[in-house]
């Protein structure tokens, strides 16, 4: 069973990845807003859909049902990989993006472990993940937010 700190932190790390969107470069430069746009549209997609997930994860919630969120968690996560892999960075910008598209991938591989390990639906395992997930989640949002913050001075130039 998932319970609130996971929930907290889940949400914690949304709030961080939003609170790091992509500004524009401000310089007119059509290549890297057109850039920036892209990012924040798969970004912003992926914010709907975790916030919307959220509302599934309670301190009630069965293995089963968790499992299942998790899953969902993951297709998103997924979308979210695809979307920015389709993105063409501007010069300069190619290893950031890479590193940007590795670590969101990172998210979902954690919450993808996560969900084996609730497979077995021991008590163990559950608990185990409840004290586990959290803490990768925010490793993974340091990760994404270093990154973004590097693409954004990138950007500023």
């Amino acid at each position: 069973m998932v319970n609130r700190r996971m929930r907290a932190r889940a949400s914690i790390l949304l709030v961080l990845i939003a609170a790091a969107l992509l500004a524009g470069c401000g310089g007119g430069d059509g290549a890297k807003d057109d850039y920036v746009t892209s990012l924040n549209q798969a970004q912003d997609a992926l914010l709907k859909r975790v916030t919307q997930l959220n509302e599934r994860i309670t301190a009630t919630s069965t293995p089963a049902q968790d499992r299942a969120t998790l899953k969902v968690y993951e297709t998103a996560v997924d979308t979210a990989v695809r979307d920015l892999r389709a993105i063409d960075p501007p010069s300069g910008l190619d290893q950031l993006h890479q590193q940007f598209v590795r670590e969101v991938a990172e998210y979902g591989a954690v919450v993808r472990q996560a969900r084996d390990r609730l497979s077995n639906g021991s008590v163990k395992s559950g608990l185990a993940v409840r004290g586990t997930l959290p803490d990768a989640l925010e490793r993974v949002a340091r990760e994404l937010n270093a990154t973004i913050k590097a693409i954004n001075a990138k950007l500023q130039g």
